[in-house]
């Protein structure tokens, strides 16, 4: 390729599965023992899996340095509350359906003026995917004057971003 341009391609696989648990224990008085409480105990099984493939074009165009791309992501959450029945799980994309949903373009460009200064300029597509403590159907008693519970069908969110940076 002219003028140092270049295209790369690449993928990403990440897999993760945990166990944790958290023992709530109250202290007995009669009995003049501590005993598990089981609603607010968890045991959890975790798997976490993103996968991405993406394909850049980097270049110069006289004054102007661009870089232009496709990301593609697929990402699958599962969680099992071991001791009770329920479990949650986020999948993105849900369906065939809506593979295009999946696709993450980019548009980068610059220019350098002088040695120490550069405008920046981007357009791109990102996801938001939940986290944990966003899915789990669980009470997290973490602060006991904020209770939390996750909502475990959430819906993933995407966002178009549109910086500009000077550096200098």
């Amino acid at each position: 390729m002219q003028n140092g341009a270049r295209f790369e391609a690449g993928v990403r696989v990440f897999y993760k599965r945990s166990e944790f648990q958290n023992l709530i224990n109250k202290f007995d008085r009669e009995e003049n023992i501590f005993v598990n409480d089981s609603v607010l105990s968890n045991q959890f099984d975790i798997i976490e899996n993103v996968n991405a493939a993406y394909v850049n074009y980097v270049g110069k165009w006289g004054w102007l340095n661009y870089q232009f791309g496709l990301r593609f992501e697929y990402s699958f959450y599962e969680g099992n509350v071991l001791n009770t029945e329920n479990s949650f799980t986020y999948q993105y994309p849900n369906s065939p359906d809506n593979i295009v949903k999946a696709v993450f373009p980019g548009l980068y460009l610059s220019r350098k003026f002088g040695e120490n200064q550069e405008l920046q300029f981007n357009v791109s597509r990102k996801i938001g995917r939940p986290g944990f403590w966003q899915l789990t159907p669980r009470v997290n008693i973490n602060d006991p004057r904020n209770l939390r519970l996750g909502n475990p069908n959430p819906v993933s969110y995407t966002q178009q971003t549109l910086p500009t940076s000077d550096q200098g």
